[in-house]
């Protein structure tokens, strides 16, 4: 090899090296800014403020806007990370992407994988197989920190108050943030690069960097303004839609020459506002109010009032600074951790009370405070993943540590790594020990005519009888449910329930949703009957179908199906869970309103979900809600009831919990069982008197889940009655094929 070609392959390595560190031609080191040497008591403060607010708001469901605390999180995270890649660049004339990412390792993961092993292994010990795996799968998306997307997909509703919750849907913020500085950075070295070859000033290149970040914050905010009205369920959790958070931040760090002038007087203004706006919108944002855009900009604004205040001189809002908040600024990412599966995997143990309240701060506290202390504080300052910096401290120290430690804690402890490992250990232990032992999910055996039987003993779809020994024998199986002291082996297995597999069965047939398309496809019944019913209404109607189908065809009738989920029989509008807008329900109910009346049925059935007010596009009040559904039921009746023999309304099952949720290795039958509420009386009541008043029959089914005190259980002798908190399983239903077949006189 030439001399001259050693030159030129030693002068590209070279290059290649100045590339992965992200340099840019050296100038002269700027002087630090005063940011760059102190702790800011006032955003620990903020931290503070923002992690009790979450925590708050996840374990007491107050204050109402406590979520807006990871905005808040959003913005301080912008501003600190940010600020760090400019005095570095300041200070050296490069940005190295080995350095941010080791500390971004460093701070990160060590705390964050020890919760999600200890998590996983927790619900193995708690929780039934499936949800225990559905779990495991839910931290590998975190551990990759892309659990936000995985959330989105799955169609997780934040807001939703019922259903089965994932003790790590908060590691969605983790990914977002993640997501956002592993490109960030690269948009900071892209114009500094410009800017070194162009020999722009600091200033100007700054001034750059600032339009580009502030025309990206801007076209974040208003692609959030536009999916938070389309999608705000996706939206909640989507990076591009959250990026104008970290944009403030950011900008205010490219913001510090400035701001460090804000005169002193003035500073204690903004201060005290922005700790005032944020204060309101902890109390006063709510999840309906066009979430994360603009819903989250009271938060956001005011978080950056209180971090300009405080940036270049004392924001003297003193209650932000003292050593209780800053200790609590210091431990609020473990504090942030460890808080949400402390709530949901003590809560499927122990029934929500004042202990379990308690119980859940104090030990989401100590655990907080000992992996702080323990691993999170020691590994931060340790050289863990930066041989560079090993090597150094070797030879400052003249010490050599024994080849037996492994490389990556060569600078933690001895204690310390003791702990570490021991945790780690015990916590594979535990996984492995329970995915081994615990047993698997029974397969599904339960047939329709099987499920009768097991039920109702003694009824059959050919009773001749007017329904009451049927509905004896129920009200005397609904009752040893109430007062059974264990589970029997239920079937379906409660491993096999749930919504998504509930919508998969009922879309299998591509019978769910009728379309014109599939309308005379998805007709059921003797062909050549001479009487006809059609069943008009959402997915709780679909979840009749079942008993109905099997009522009907045995009476002899042609049954003709228009329902749609989420689409409910009575006229008004709607959005989609998640608050999606929903214009193609009205147009179903139009058309099937109009082929229902040229069918001119023997009979019409509608059927609805109560929860069709949390939907209502009015976005009224319950009382109001429920008023306009009553209207709108009333309405459909009248428009059916002249061309239809008979229009009956099938009043919705009371609302339940999902078994998946609360059947786990400690709970007893009784933690499952609900109580008909007030409110879901008022609601009956209500449209009790719309449908009667229009000219239908409404047919209460209340006596078919609950006893006469109003106990409801979650299954009724092996069977469950929901597939999830309130649609029927397929056997439940079925199993009340002759309490139908009565009730509606066929």
């Amino acid at each position: 090899m030439s001399s001259r070609q050693t030159v030129r392959e030693g002068s590209a390595g070279a290059t290649r090296l100045k590339a992965l560190t992200m340099q840019t031609p050296d100038r002269p080191a700027r002087k630090p800014s005063p940011e760059a040497h102190r702790q800011r008591a006032d955003i620990q403060g903020l931290r503070t403020l923002a992690v009790v607010a979450v925590i708050l708001n996840h374990l007491l469901a107050w204050p109402s806007g406590g979520f807006v605390g990871v905005d808040v999180f959003f913005v301080v995270s912008g501003f600190l990370i940010t600020g760090l890649l400019l005095r570095e660049h300041d200070r050296t004339g490069r940005i190295s992407f080995a350095g941010f990412y080791r500390r971004r390792a460093r701070r990160i993961l060590p705390i964050a994988t020890l919760v999600l092993v200890a998590t996983v292994a927790a619900s193995f010990a708690i929780f039934l197989p499936a949800r225990a795996r559905t779990i495991s799968v839910d931290a590998i998306w975190s551990f990759v920190f892309a659990g936000n997307w995985h959330f989105a997909l799955v169609g997780t509703d934040y807001f939703a108050s019922d259903g089965t919750t994932s003790p790590l849907q908060h590691y969605w913020s983790l990914g977002v943030e993640e997501q956002f500085y592993l490109v960030w950075p690269w948009i900071l070295v892209l114009v500094f690069a410009v800017a070194a070859k162009r020999r722009w000033s600091g200033r100007h290149g700054r001034g750059v960097l600032a339009a580009i970040l502030l025309a990206l914050t801007v076209a974040s905010f208003a692609w959030g303004v536009a999916q938070s009205v389309s999608d705000p369920g996706f939206a909640y959790f989507s990076t591009g839609v959250r990026a104008w958070e970290l944009g403030v931040g950011a900008l205010l760090a490219l913001g510090v020459p400035l701001l460090e002038r804000i005169p002193g007087a003035l500073r204690p203004v903004l201060g005290w506002l922005g700790l005032s706006g944020l204060v309101a919108a902890v109390f006063a944002t709510s999840g309906s109010s066009g979430f994360p855009a603009p819903g989250a900009a009271g938060a956001v604004l005011a978080t950056a009032f209180v971090v300009a205040a405080g940036t270049g001189g004392p924001s003297h809002v003193v209650v932000l600074a003292n050593p209780v908040s800053s200790y609590l600024g210091d431990v609020s990412y473990s504090l942030y951790l460890w808080h949400f599966p402390v709530i949901i995997l003590l809560g499927a143990v122990v029934p929500m009370s004042g202990f379990t309240i308690a119980a859940c701060l104090l030990l989401t506290l100590g655990l907080s405070v000992a992996s702080y202390h323990l691993i999170e504080d020691p590994i931060r300052k340790s050289t863990w993943l930066d041989r560079r910096a090993r090597e150094a401290r070797r030879l400052e120290s003249g010490a050599r540590r024994p080849r037996r430690v492994p490389v990556i804690f060569q600078d933690v402890d001895r204690p310390d790594l003791a702990v570490m490992a021991g945790a780690v250990v015990v916590a594979i232990v535990a996984v492995a020990y329970f995915a081994q032992t615990a047993p698997r999910p029974a397969e599904p055996q339960a047939q329709a005519a099987e499920s009768v039987t097991t039920v109702l003993p003694g009824a059959t779809p050919s009773s001749s009888d007017t329904g009451s020994p049927a509905e004896q024998a129920l009200s005397a199986r609904i009752s040893a449910a109430l007062t059974a002291t264990s589970f029997p082996e239920l079937d379906p297995s409660v491993d096999s329930l749930g919504t998504s597999n509930w919508v998969k069965a009922a879309a299998a047939s591509g019978c769910a949703d009728i379309t014109p398309a599939t309308e005379e496809r998805c007709q059921s019944g003797p062909v050549l009957a001479t009487k006809q019913v059609a069943v008009l209404g959402d997915s709780f109607a679909i979840a009749w179908l079942p008993g109905l189908r099997a009522a009907l065809a045995e009476a002899g009738y042609r049954v003709h199906t228009y329902t749609y989920g989420q689409c409910p029989a009575a006229s008004v509008t709607v959005r989609k869970e998640g608050g999606a807008p929903f214009p193609e329900c009205a147009s179903h109910r139009t058309w099937a309103i109009g082929r229902i009346t040229a069918l001119k049925p023997d009979l019409v059935i509608l059927a609805d979900s109560s929860d069709t007010i949390d939907r209502l596009a009015t976005k009224k009040s319950q009382a109001d809600g429920s008023a306009e559904i009553a209207a709108g039921l009333g309405t459909t009746v009248r428009a059916i009831a002249p061309s239809a023999k008979r229009v009956v309304y099938l009043s919705d099952p009371p609302v339940g919990v999902a078994l998946q949720q609360c059947v786990t290795r400690f709970a007893k039958p009784s933690d499952c069982a609900r109580s008909t509420t007030s409110t879901w009386e008022a609601i009956q009541a209500a449209d009790r008197q719309a449908v009667e008043a229009a000219g239908g029959t409404y047919l209460s089914t209340v006596r078919w889940f609950c006893d006469t005190r109003g106990r409801c259980p979650a299954f009724v002798g092996t069977t469950p009655v929901r597939a999830d908190a309130g649609h029927l399983t397929v056997q439940y239903s079925t199993a009340l094929e002759p309490l139908l077949a009565a009730a509606l006189k066929l």
